[in-house]
């Protein structure tokens, strides 16, 4: 498909034609007509079809949105038709009405697909026709069926969830659980044509080819089905569905946990910015929360070893994207497979983007000086960094909880004899948010032991240090090894 940069600039500027009417004239897709305005360097108008619109959309208030689409069970298409408008708009004003359909009408919307493909396709010549083929290569109707295949699944789970089938791990029962009773309520029970056209190549396919174009992506699709983005990109790749479903190619499955896991505390997928060099000018930010101004890394082990760049990469990466504004959070796939550390990693981003769970003031809290067994447990389970012997261990008590640590010694890599402490640890509990703790620990230190000077490092990693001015600190060097000293 060749269209200039004259022929676009006539439709999308001066026809004022929308990229969905563009990519129906050129018979191509609006995915496609929307790479094309970003490689033109033509801006994009997101009023033009906003502006025709406008005076329908205005009287489409949340109580007659909800009775068309909840109650008369219309699709965003069909509610677009009625406003003059693109299905886009529709789907993006349900995102601030937050209206959701009942299971049943999910149930009845999917029986309605799967009853117009079978008026218009013979679906069980081509299922049988399917598994004819892999049973000539395989003798079995479906490869999940082959003993290689269900070792490997079971290596996998075990590997990563410490049982051979998934849901056996608790933790992977309660988000399942948690995620059900969200959308569909306590007594949530799966419809079965919905499983029924998850599990099966062609009707999923189907299914898929069934929504508008602009909703193919892997996220509406979680929205729309209630199964996991991640679950839904083993199975795309499974059914090699990728070239119609959007989101896939350049994400890794690390990245779309970390993308389900952002869109499960309230980030919306239209906030999400996937594998952009758009951000950070000579830097690929595998996602982008745009409206928080962070960027998340994931750093598989093989391709981001020494042996495949270099070793101050991922700091110029996160320079370059401090100089900015921006805010990088580095996830290392080793520290990403261990549960531990992923819970650690989750609270990190969850206080990033501003969405902690538990937010409490110091002035709330108490100060204790503690002992070395009494902090051991809580870094190792709210650290990166695990425990580290200190001379002082400072913690700050609510209700009679544990809330946050600083701990601090005689300098370890500092050859300067003049600094006289080193803050070995600054720990918060996991998805905490301490307001004013840490400066409440600081100068509780500060005044008993009278120091002179004190060494603080950062872990360039996943934070930035913005708040250490304000403690006193003074900036001193990137380490450019992941550290600010």
């Amino acid at each position: 498909m060749n269209i200039s940069k004259e022929q676009l600039e006539n439709d999308y500027i001066t026809n004022k034609m929308s990229e969905y009417q563009i990519a129906k004239k050129y018979d191509t897709t609006r995915y496609f007509i929307d790479k094309l305005l970003k490689e033109y360097n033509i801006p994009k108008n997101t009023d033009l079809n906003d502006n025709k619109s406008h005076d329908k959309l205005s009287s489409l208030t949340r109580d007659i949105f909800y009775d068309l689409y909840c109650i008369q069970n219309k699709s965003f298409d069909e509610i677009a038709k009625l406003y003059d408008c693109s299905a886009r708009q529709i789907k993006r004003l349900n995102s601030k009405y937050k209206c959701y359909k009942t299971r049943e009408q999910v149930n009845s919307n999917i029986q309605k697909s799967l009853k117009a493909f079978a008026e218009t396709a013979d679906y069980t010549e081509s299922n049988n026709k399917r598994k004819e083929t892999v049973r000539s290569k395989y003798n079995v109707e479906n490869v999940s069926q082959l003993e290689s295949t269900k070792e490997q699944i079971k290596k996998t789970n075990i590997s990563k969830y410490g049982y051979s089938v998934s849901t056996k791990n608790d933790n992977v029962r309660k988000k399942i659980s948690e995620s059900l009773k969200q959308k569909f309520g306590d007594k949530f029970d799966r419809p079965t044509e919905l499983i029924e056209t998850i599990n099966d190549p062609n009707l999923f396919k189907h299914y898929v080819l069934s929504l508008d174009e602009e909703f193919r992506d892997v996220y509406s699709l979680s929205e729309l089905t209630g199964y996991s983005a991640s679950y839904l990109t083993a199975k795309i790749n499974e059914y090699n569905l990728t070239s119609i479903i959007k989101h896939l190619t350049n994400t890794s499955h690390y990245e779309t946990e970390i993308v389900d896991y952002l869109l499960s505390i309230g980030i919306s997928k239209d906030d999400i910015l996937l594998n952009s060099r758009q951000v950070v000018p000579g830097f690929e930010i595998d996602i982008f929360v745009k409206s928080k101004n962070v960027g998340i890394e994931f750093d598989g082990d093989y391709w981001h070893s020494d042996k495949k760049v270099s070793k101050t990469y991922h700091y110029e990466k996160s320079k370059a994207a401090e100089d900015l504004g921006i805010r990088i959070i580095h996830v290392y796939e080793y520290q990403w497979n261990c549960e531990t550390h992923r819970n650690i990693l989750k609270s990190i981003i969850r206080n990033a983007v501003g969405l902690n769970e538990n937010k409490i003031y110091a002035r709330q809290c108490v100060i204790k000086e503690l002992k070395k067994k009494d902090v051991e447990e809580f870094s190792y389970k709210n650290s990166l960094h695990g425990h580290r012997s200190a001379k002082i261990y400072i913690g700050l008590f609510y209700n009679n909880e544990l809330v946050e640590l600083m701990s601090f010694g005689h300098p370890f890599f500092a050859k300067n004899k003049e600094i006289d402490y080193e803050c070995i640890r600054s720990i918060t509990k996991l998805n905490y948010t301490i307001v004013g703790g840490m400066n409440k620990l600081f100068q509780y230190f500060i005044k008993t032991y009278n120091p002179n000077t004190v060494l603080y490092y950062v872990d360039y990693n996943t934070h930035i240090g913005n708040s250490m001015e304000k403690l006193g600190f003074r900036f001193h060097s990137y380490s450019k090894y992941g550290m600010v000293n």
